[in-house]
């Protein structure tokens, strides 16, 4: 939800939204989204201000690996391209469903 404007977001209008380029180790994240998706995979709402919106899209994550899926799931995980405060056992519970 855009807190100027009121207006609710995406995941207010579509079935699912697409978080693309989201894997690479580099990136900032703000610890604060994480915790929003979190509460948003877990609760079916989400919040901005004090009121509380109820939504049903779900999330996709898609990103570049630099090795192949045999390979993670041999030496490591299909996780490990993300940056480290996506690495939260809540948030990748949740994305498991």
């Amino acid at each position: 939800m855009n807190n100027a404007s009121g207006k609710i977001g995406l995941v207010g209008y579509w079935d699912s939204v697409c978080f693309d380029e989201f894997a690479g180790k580099d990136k900032r994240v703000n610890k604060d989204l994480v915790d929003i998706m979190k509460n948003y995979m877990a609760q079916k709402t989400f919040s901005r201000g004090i009121e509380s919106l109820g939504a049903e899209a779900s999330m996709v994550f898609m990103g570049n690996t630099k090795k192949s899926v045999d390979y993670m799931m041999r030496y490591s995980h299909l996780f490990e391209p993300l940056p480290d405060k996506y690495i939260d056992s809540a948030f990748l519970d949740r994305i498991h469903a």
